[in-house]
């Protein structure tokens, strides 16, 4: 799996790459800390001026740390019975103390 992200990851290195990717769940085959480094590295490369965008789904919940993501980065999605699917944004949850 990590071959197969590796063109990508290099694409999106790049200062002046203008390209979306979207990966359907990054963290399969990849140990959590494996896929944590690959988003670091990949949020170093951005900066205010660059237009490089990386879409992902996991179900790693350790993943979602906002040590490493802000918290309108983060959705999740709720099926209901009828198989739709609706989006939250996390951010949209009450903070807890």
């Amino acid at each position: 799996m990590i071959l197969n992200l590796f063109p990508a990851f290099i694409a999106l290195s790049f200062k002046l790459s203008k390209k979306v990717y979207v990966v359907d769940e990054i963290d399969r085959c990849l140990y959590t800390l494996l896929t944590r480094l690959l988003i670091e590295n990949f949020l170093d490369c951005c900066s205010d001026g660059s237009r490089i965008q990386l879409l992902f789904t996991t179900h790693d919940i350790l993943l979602m740390d906002t040590n490493l993501l802000r918290l309108n980065e983060m959705w999740l999605t709720d099926r209901d019975s009828s198989v739709a699917s609706s989006l939250f944004s996390v951010s949209e949850f009450p903070a807890r103390v």
